[in-house]
């Protein structure tokens, strides 16, 4: 099976979780897969500003999946399980693509792939799991 490659993607009101700052957090990773695919296109695969980059989504996995764990924790957020499994699998596919990028030959097909990742993480993760926080922030969810 092909998978259809995602060229862009752009912030909707429909990835709105209700809370301002992960949304912000949100918009943030959406500047930077833009930053990145502008890095595809000039072909910068190594230097300053694809380390910029890495540097900026190594520590935002951290920060960014810290707080969103704890307010989805905070507000009895029923797919609080689930958000925190799918940031472990994330994680470790992030921690792989390190690894790999170090030492690759290919950091081209690396970068593209981690693009084509992070472009479907934020639609499938954003629209399917943590806007499950907005019912939470706003009452409209029954917790037992």
């Amino acid at each position: 099976m092909i998978m259809e490659k995602v060229t862009k993607v752009v912030w909707s009101d429909e990835y709105s979780t209700g809370n301002k700052e992960i949304d912000k957090q949100h918009k943030d990773l959406f500047d930077f897969i833009d930053k990145l695919d502008l890095c595809l296109e000039q072909e910068l695969y190594f230097g300053p500003q694809v380390d910029a980059l890495i540097g900026f989504l190594t520590a935002y996995t951290k920060s960014h999946f810290i707080y969103e764990e704890m307010c989805m924790r905070s507000r009895l957020c029923p797919v609080k399980e689930k958000n925190e499994k799918a940031h472990g699998a994330f994680i470790q596919y992030y921690q792989d693509f390190i690894q790999e990028y170090r030492y690759s030959d290919a950091p081209k097909e690396l970068l593209e792939d981690l693009s084509q990742f992070l472009k479907k993480w934020l639609v499938d993760h954003i629209c399917k799991i943590d806007v499950h926080l907005r019912d939470c922030i706003y009452g409209k969810v029954n917790r037992g």
